[in-house]
């Protein structure tokens, strides 16, 4: 049971640090053509 529960909760620590990894990208990326442009 105990395998199993964690089995499950899984995802859902590794969705939030992938979401931010994510965004964290875009933004970088976002400032710099930002730069690139101005």
């Amino acid at each position: 049971m105990e395998t199993c529960s964690r089995a499950s909760a899984a995802p859902f620590q590794i969705s939030p640090s992938f979401i931010s990894a994510f965004l964290l990208r875009t933004k970088v990326v976002a400032s710099y053509y930002y730069l690139l442009v101005a």
